[in-house]
């Protein structure tokens, strides 16, 4: 079975955080476990708060971790949000661990730029090309 995704823009479903340093320090362990969970999987490219369950607790925050495919190592992106969109939307085949054994079939821009924040409040800015902006893209949207 196959699922049709056609996000035009991202999810406005959790607002943007309006005060980063409280929010920070009221989810610092949650947001470190979070990452510690997510650098220890080996199924997945990035993973969006709302998926996980730490402690057998499910938890929702403005949060994702993702892997930089070109250095194989994992960002904590907190309050994470795409700036701008590049190129023409294509049809893209994407796999979810929130629908296993499923494809869902994703119109995505072919590069983004993406905004952050990372553990420390430090902003960040990146622009993700091919894989990883499909990545981005995916997982902002959840």
């Amino acid at each position: 079975m196959k699922f049709r995704v056609i996000p035009d823009k991202q999810t406005t479903k959790t607002p943007e955080i309006k005060n980063l340093d409280s929010f920070l320090a009221t989810n610092k362990d949650k947001l470190e476990a979070f990452y510690n969970y997510a650098s220890n999987r080996s199924d997945a490219v990035g993973l969006a708060a709302n998926q996980c369950s730490l402690n057998g607790k499910r938890f929702n925050m403005r949060a994702a971790a993702i892997m930089d495919i070109n250095t194989n190592k994992w960002i904590l992106a907190v309050d994470p949000r795409i700036v701008k969109y590049h190129g023409l939307k294509r049809e893209k085949a994407e796999k979810c661990l929130t629908w296993i054994g499923k494809t869902i079939l994703a119109d995505r821009h072919h590069f983004v730029d993406v905004e952050y924040y990372d553990l420390d409040g430090n902003l960040h800015s990146l622009t993700a090309k091919a894989l990883q902006g499909q990545v981005w893209q995916h997982e902002i949207n959840h």
